[in-house]
């Protein structure tokens, strides 16, 4: 029977006096902050003694005896249970590697793991593999080292299981270890999680073929709360997954779910004027762009787009029966020429409506609604006109604009129907 709470049992030997000296003297030999706790290992005869001393705090703080016929009280594994998942201390790496060294030798089955910066996780995973039959030492063994050390902060896991998978709630070993990370335990923490995860795991085992990162934890924590598809979180975190795969600070994974939302702004916004195909191939800086001229801020910059216009020269604006050659009358505009031209043309924004440069459309006749040509003049000079994709315009095309610049009085330049 498994046994994670092992209750007050009776010990059959008493653990030595602490030397007090002994441990304080190793205490100033360990290079540590002013107000940071200080663990104390020490391998004896037949046990390990940790020893949790602040200067600050009265000195010792805690002991714990690390031993095969040696248990501790339950208040004493919450108090050891709680110093692990706030582990932050200074201690010894002459004492921590002799330890590791020694018992990963004597006990390969165990699967010990040397935890840096991690004393206290090395002593949880020797003390509950040391004392047989509890969840923790199945899933240490199991190497679920993140797992194990956080059982506590999961609810509802079964108390007799025999496997990890007993444990929790049919979880097979592959997925498990894709998440044994801090960031995954939120992933398995509620049975309610668990039982998405297990129909995931049946129908998308394709998602836990490799360990996942903080981020990819994150975010498919975040698909498992707020959707009830598994069919569409499982096209969700395939879409994400690479772009995820590279991030490795937090900072990186709250910019991109700032980038998916205002994506999906964007894309609502714009669906009336765009093919969703066009939008679903915007890139990051163009979401972003869109975003602030079209979500956030479409009134103040149809302000300045009005505003600039009063100050150009509406002599550049032309029509034959040919073509008609107009200036942008709003921020719509500019950004639906420049997703259905896919060019650079927002990044002319600003300086259109600081009135540095003019940028005209150029349409066929009764396709004033089809983008066709974008022209910029700067200086009296007509130094851009791209049609799609920033490709020339054909050779009739290229004639007529020199013919509209003889009209308004600027020239063309050399470099503009020059081939990139």
């Amino acid at each position: 029977m498994i046994n994670f709470r092992r209750g007050n049992i009776s010990n059959t030997w008493e653990s030595p006096e602490i030397n007090t000296d002994k441990i304080m003297h190793e205490c100033r030999y360990i290079k540590h902050e002013p107000q940071q706790d200080i663990c104390v290992l020490l391998e004896k005869e037949g046990y390990i003694e940790v020893v949790i001393c602040n200067e600050e705090r009265g000195g010792i703080l805690h002991r714990f005896i690390v031993a095969s016929d040696y248990y501790w009280t339950n208040e004493a594994e919450d108090v050891f249970d709680g110093l692990v998942q706030e582990e932050n201390m200074a201690f010894s790496g002459f004492h921590f590697n002799s330890i590791y060294e020694k018992y990963s030798a004597q006990y390969p089955d165990w699967k010990l793991q040397k935890y840096y910066n991690k004393p206290l996780r090395l002593i949880d995973h020797i003390y509950n593999c040391l004392h047989k039959n509890s969840v923790k030492e199945i899933l240490y063994k199991a190497e679920l080292d993140e797992i194990a050390a956080k059982i506590n902060l999961i609810d509802e896991y079964n108390l007799i299981g025999s496997t990890p998978a007993d444990i929790l709630s049919g979880l097979n070993a592959r997925l498990l270890k894709a998440v044994n990370i801090p960031e995954g335990i939120s992933l398995i923490q509620e049975e309610w999680k668990r039982q998405k995860m297990y129909i995931l795991q049946s129908r998308y085992s394709w998602m836990f073929e490799d360990k996942l990162n903080a981020a990819l934890c994150k975010f498919l924590d975040k698909l498992i709360c707020e959707e009830d598809d598994y069919e569409k979180i499982a096209k969700e975190f395939k879409a994400n997954y690479k772009r995820l795969t590279e991030f490795w600070i937090d900072s990186q994974y709250s910019n991109y779910l700032s980038l998916l939302e205002q994506k999906k702004r964007v894309q609502k916004e714009m669906e009336r004027y765009i093919d969703k195909k066009l939008l679903k191939e915007l890139d990051d800086l163009q979401v972003r762009q869109i975003y602030g001229y079209m979500v956030a801020g479409q009134a103040e910059w149809d302000k300045k787009v009005d505003e600039s216009n009063l100050n150009r020269d509406i002599g550049y604006e032309w029509r034959d029966e040919k073509f008609s050659v107009f200036f942008p009358k709003s921020i719509k505009e500019f950004v639906i020429e420049a997703i259905k031209q896919n060019n650079c043309l927002l990044e002319y924004v600003e300086e259109y409506v600081e009135n540095t440069t003019d940028i005209l459309f150029l349409r066929r006749v009764g396709e004033e609604d089809k983008p066709f040509v974008t022209i910029e003049i700067y200086d009296e000079e007509i130094i851009q006109a791209y049609a799609k994709c920033n490709t020339l315009p054909d050779k009739d095309v290229q004639d007529w604009i020199h013919m509209y610049a003889k009209k308004i009085g600027v020239c063309v330049s050399e470099d503009c129907f020059c081939e990139q």
